[in-house]
């Protein structure tokens, strides 16, 4: 089974183009709905943040957000009329994608369409939570408990090479799960292991060989198993995918306390640097 409802999460940003690129290709493979929801912050926020509100709003500052407002719907949609061209998706059929309905707070748009969200896609300067969405990444992943791709730069998706950063955790098992539709399209699938990072606890629920038989029963193909090695997991594990010319990488997100911010120790934070590529994470 496939994704059927996808949200995508932009802001407006240089790099949306990838997230609404990767959405259009899944719903159209997947004949699958996207629905996109745009980062527009609150006029009075806005106002504040600029030292503008006060006992009187001035009228021409309060005219010029609303019109920068409207000005960024209108970007993005003009944005998802493109994809939707370029990739045949049809407003009457079942692979689409549309806007959701602009609200004053994006949060409580984005909350509205996350309870039966298969997939969250969103661009890696959204995830590392540039302008407007600042906390978006631990908000989808933890209070909407929704599997987040993030689109990297390079187009390809289906028909690559993928890796899975596999530590035995709840966390990487619901990424594996999660991603059971992306992994079966790719060409290869490699599980990678930090051994400077496995714990004692973990058993043989880490045991790749365990993963293995579990990708083939769910017909994921040529998967194989590489130990990695380094001084540091992040790094280490994006020079493997970068020697298996990975477009996907699979991992569990904060795994560990949330100061420790995210799996591995931290990893998650170097790999929404490596723009190259696809990251598929889950909480």
């Amino acid at each position: 089974m496939g994704y059927v409802s996808i949200v995508v999460a932009t802001a407006a940003t240089d790099d949306d183009s990838a997230a609404l690129s990767v959405a259009c290709g899944l719903a159209k493979r997947h004949q699958a709905s996207a629905t996109v929801v745009v980062a527009i912050p609150q006029l009075a926020t806005a106002m504040a943040s600029m030292s503008v509100a006060g006992a009187r709003y001035a009228r021409q500052a309060w005219a010029g957000l609303a019109d920068s407002r409207q000005r960024l719907i209108d970007d993005v949609g003009a944005a998802v009329a493109e994809a939707a061209r370029r990739y045949g998706l049809n407003a009457g059929g079942p692979a689409h994608i549309a806007m959701a309905l602009a609200a004053e707070d994006p949060w409580f748009a984005l909350e509205r369409e996350l309870p039966l969200a298969d997939l969250v896609v969103m661009a890696h300067s959204a995830a590392r939570g540039e302008g407007p969405w600042t906390g978006l990444l631990a908000e989808a992943l933890m209070a909407g408990r929704a599997p987040v791709l993030i689109a990297g730069a390079r187009e390809r998706l289906a028909g690559a090479p993928a890796a899975v950063a596999w530590d035995g955790s709840p966390e990487a098992g619901r990424a594996v799960r999660a991603s059971v539709p992306l992994l079966k399209e790719a060409s290869s699938v490699t599980i990678l292991q930090y051994a400077g990072e496995l714990h004692v606890s973990a058993g043989s629920a880490a045991d790749p060989d365990r993963l293995t038989r579990y990708l083939e029963a769910q017909g994921v193909p040529g998967t194989s198993v590489r130990q990695v090695t380094g001084a540091k997991p992040g790094p280490a594990l994006l020079e493997a995918c970068h020697s298996l010319d990975a477009a996907l990488l699979v991992a569990g997100a904060f795994g560990h306390a949330r100061l420790a911010e995210t799996i591995f120790g931290g990893a998650t934070r170097t790999f929404l640097h490596a723009e190259g590529l696809h990251l598929f994470l889950s909480h």
